[in-house]
């Protein structure tokens, strides 16, 4: 099986890439692993032409699609950039993919709805985003075939990139006193939940990829993500 993998330099690409590396080497299950992870300065998926080439050319079965612009705060300040990346870049992908037969499995966000829901959210819930980042990762699940994967993340944290368990450690220092919002509300899994395998032990303490299935921006509100399809055919490969 061929798998070609976006945003590879990313917080949650580089854990992807390293498990199916992982998965490939060690033929844990399934067929043999080819994997093609282009890094961003190699292929720019805001690019068509670029996208069309690189997908038409190693003609993947499976294009895994988290590379997206997740800045939240600085998408409000350059929304064309936001849509440019989140929603044509997917478009772009999901139209190579079509042309050679690729399954697609695209991350979204929790941000496609608003944390209002007084229960957990499901799959068939009217998505409402408020930011310029929810609607164009919005955007992009609607670029997408009604067969394609979504999956929708919260809560991310890698050893890679910026999260909120690295910036809790590096505040930490004894007799300072931590201060955060208290509008965002967030469930911890007790293992990661879309790259499993990994345990805390292998990354001092911290899971290597983590994908947390609540989240909501209000109080009161317990938000699962949602995936569409099944995250079995993504634990499977």
């Amino acid at each position: 099986m061929r798998v070609f993998v976006t945003g590879v330099t990313g917080q949650v690409g580089t854990e992807i890439v390293a498990e199916l590396n992982r998965r490939a080497q060690q033929r844990l299950r399934g067929p043999a692993l080819d994997i093609i992870a282009p890094e961003e300065s190699v292929l720019d998926i805001a690019d068509r032409d670029a996208v069309l080439a690189a997908i038409g050319t190693v003609e993947p079965d499976v294009v895994i699609h988290p590379a997206a612009w997740t800045a939240v705060d600085a998408c409000e300040a350059d929304p064309d950039r936001a849509y440019r990346v989140n929603c044509l870049g997917t478009r772009f992908v999901a139209e190579a993919a079509r042309l050679v037969g690729a399954h697609v499995c695209y991350l979204s966000t929790d941000y496609v709805f608003d944390g209002t829901s007084p229960r957990p959210y499901l799959e068939w819930d009217d998505p409402n985003p408020l930011s310029v980042y929810g609607r164009s990762k919005l955007g992009g699940e609607r670029e997408l075939d009604p067969g394609h994967t979504i999956v929708r993340t919260a809560w991310v944290n890698g050893r890679t990139g910026a999260n909120m368990v690295k910036t809790v450690l590096a505040l930490a220092e004894p007799g300072r006193t931590l201060r955060f919002v208290d509008d965002q509300l967030g469930a911890r899994p007790r293992r990661p939940t879309l790259l499993p395998g990994w345990s805390t032990s292998r990354s001092a303490g911290m899971p290597a990829s983590s994908m947390s299935p609540t989240r909501a921006r209000r109080p009161g509100t317990d938000s699962p993500a949602s995936s569409f399809a099944s995250r079995a055919s993504i634990r499977d490969w």
